[in-house]
């Protein structure tokens, strides 16, 4: 099975003799950062947290069906503090509302009924009620190149 450093490169280079020196590119909804496959694209709407969770478990994009909630260390990972308004870099997630973002990971006082999210307008991390409502990223893992074998 390809790495995912392999696909990317074959699909630049069939951007590359698509688009021959052409400035446009093509258009993906997926980015890999260190070992994790990120949807590029927002939830249309907000929705409550098991209704996150279903929305990424029905996510079919990039031949993938293992899509989830990201955890709140990984939702966090995205937050660049050099940005505001949203606090992420918008080249790579470009719809993401300056808005709250579900993720995986209980609260540990209340588990059962709170959950964490993220503001994406500067950054920051807070529990929520999960009857509450907040917009979607899913994420996958993927082996490290090093881990693939050819």
């Amino acid at each position: 099975m390809p790495t995912i450093e392999q696909l990317d490169r074959r699909v630049t280079e069939l951007e590359t003799r698509v688009l021959g020196t052409h400035t446009a590119t093509l258009r993906t909804d997926t980015v890999v950062i260190g070992n994790l496959l990120w949807h590029t694209a927002t939830s249309r709407d907000r929705l409550k947290h098991k209704d996150a969770e279903a929305y990424c478990a029905a996510l079919r994009t990039a031949g993938h069906a293992d899509w989830r909630l990201p955890t709140i260390q990984e939702l966090l990972s995205l937050v660049d503090y050099t940005r505001h308004d949203p606090a992420i870099d918008t080249d790579k997630f470009p719809d993401t509302q300056s808005n709250w973002y579900w993720s995986s990971s209980p609260d540990a006082s209340s588990p059962a009924d709170y959950a964490w999210f993220v503001y994406f307008n500067y950054g920051a991390a807070a529990c929520g009620d999960r009857d509450g409502t907040a917009f979607v990223r899913a994420v996958r893992s993927v082996a490290p190149a090093s881990e693939v074998k050819p």
